[in-house]
């Protein structure tokens, strides 16, 4: 039972830690047209996260780094009203996750950010997003502008507006459509008409549609692979892959292909081709930093769902000593090796990296939270009970989160003592309560688990009273 919690925890840790466990989540709405009509109400903009917190290591660290700070989250909450849709909203233009798309009261989007990379600070987070408020009010003012005019003039500074809001939708590639052209068409059509035919501004706009039509159904449209991916449907993606890659000559969207087919094989439990996959993707294809590192991480992970855990130690330590002078890149290597190791065999294995990662980590950080917790967990699983407190009772000494209690409840039991043990089943069932009132539904299933748990050492906890007596 306990090595299924490890298990479930390793997971949990990794996939969950964003802001749900650990710190105090946004007030998030679902309800993007509820959240519109709030915006308009309070005279607000919307800030709308598109994320995969169960499948995307960046949504997660995201929300770990960024989202669940109160720095970050007093400045936001003054400005917008923040939504996350349950369902990808195709609507939405964000293909990419994670995408925060920044929307107008009416709905408009004026800006977004696409991905996140580890190491960004609040500080230029939020100016990231202050950069992009002020193109909405750049694009306002020549909108307003634009209303005192007529003809010609009017199409000009209607085009003003649209040349500084286009740069902040993001490129073609990014949202697999002319956002431009999606968002703004009435404005586009006024500009046609008021500049007349043969003008330089219909002209150009004419073309940019051409090129929106060309791109849309063109040869190398990659148009149903996002619907395949919405519907798990992966061997669909890979006869799409086989069918399209041959005729696609953009090296983008060739890209985006081969890393199509990467995902659908190791879904579909192929773990064999899939490194055999990963490793061509990187002898064979010339890939971005960014694509690069996410093929690494492929052929290690590969490597060990195929029980290779030397050949993945040995990968994974060859980068960690590449990034010595990148500490971001190098917590990153040093965060996921730790989470794959969580469940292997010998545990004094694990200790021994779970430790190298919690030095690396700076106390009272997440990574440092989450090296703790990994570390106090598999010193449990070796029966090092006094250690695994140790361990915990410092970083309660910065916070005493829920699955920090639960583990000292346990350790505590394990230890023989039992007040102290009800005292931290007492303070878990207090934290279960507020972390109950979360409305997501990641929120709801990990309730479940955390409240399981902790039935779970109640039970072992009567039981050793019974047996006592």
């Amino acid at each position: 039972m306990y090595r299924q919690f490890v298990r479930s925890l390793a997971t949990l840790v990794f996939v969950s830690i964003g802001g749900i466990i650990y710190g105090q989540e946004l007030d998030w709405t679902a309800d993007l047209i509820g959240a519109q009509a709030q915006a308009k109400s309070s005279g607000k903009d919307l800030f709308i996260l598109v994320t995969g917190d169960e499948y995307c290591f960046h949504c997660v660290v995201l929300r770990q780094e960024i989202l669940r700070h109160q720095e970050f989250q007093e400045p936001i909450t003054q400005q917008f009203v923040v939504a996350m849709p349950d369902k990808t909203d195709k609507k939405l233009l964000s293909p990419t996750i994670p995408t925060v798309i920044l929307q107008d009261s009416s709905g408009t989007p004026y800006g977004y950010l696409t991905g996140f990379a580890s190491g960004t600070t609040i500080e230029q987070y939020l100016e990231k997003i202050e950069s992009l408020v002020q193109v909405r009010h750049r694009r306002d003012d020549r909108l307003a502008k634009a209303s005192t005019l007529s003809g010609v003039a009017r199409a000009e500074m209607l085009d003003q507006a649209l040349e500084v809001v286009g740069p902040a939708l993001g490129p073609f590639d990014h949202r697999r459509e002319d956002a431009l052209l999606v968002f703004y068409e009435p404005t586009v059509d006024e500009i046609i008409r008021l500049a007349g035919p043969g003008h330089a501004l219909t002209t150009k706009y004419e073309a940019r549609r051409k090129a929106r039509l060309a791109k849309l159904h063109g040869k190398d449209s990659l148009n149903g692979l996002d619907e395949l991916f919405q519907n798990r449907d992966f061997v669909g993606i890979k006869d799409f892959v086989e069918t399209h890659l041959p005729n696609t000559v953009d090296s983008e969207n060739r890209l985006r292909l081969e890393l199509a087919r990467q995902s659908a094989i190791e879904a579909l439990g192929d773990h064999e081709a899939a490194l055999e996959n990963a490793r061509r993707l990187l002898h064979e294809t010339s890939l971005p930093e960014a694509m690069q590192s996410a093929a690494l991480d492929r052929e290690a992970y590969n490597l060990f769902r195929l029980d290779r855990i030397d050949e993945m130690l040995a990968q994974m330590n060859r980068r960690i000593t590449a990034a010595k002078d990148s500490p971001a890149i190098r917590r990153r290597i040093l965060m996921i090796r730790s989470s794959q190791m969580m469940n292997v065999d010998p545990p004094t294995h694990s200790i021994a990296i779970h430790r190298e990662f919690r030095a690396d980590a700076e106390p009272g950080t997440e990574y440092w939270f989450v090296a703790s917790l990994m570390l106090a967990t598999t010193l449990q699983t070796d029966t090092q009970y006094e250690a695994a407190m140790k361990v915990l009772d410092e970083v309660m000494q910065h916070r005493a989160d829920l699955p920090t209690l639960i583990e000292a409840a346990n350790c505590q039991l394990h230890l023989g003592n039992r007040d102290e043990t009800n005292i931290y089943l007492a303070k878990a069932r207090v934290k279960l309560a507020e972390f109950q009132k979360n409305p997501s539904p990641q929120a709801e299933r990990q309730s479940s688990y955390f409240a399981n748990r902790i039935a779970e050492i109640e039970k072992n906890a009567e039981t050793e009273k019974g047996v006592e007596q």
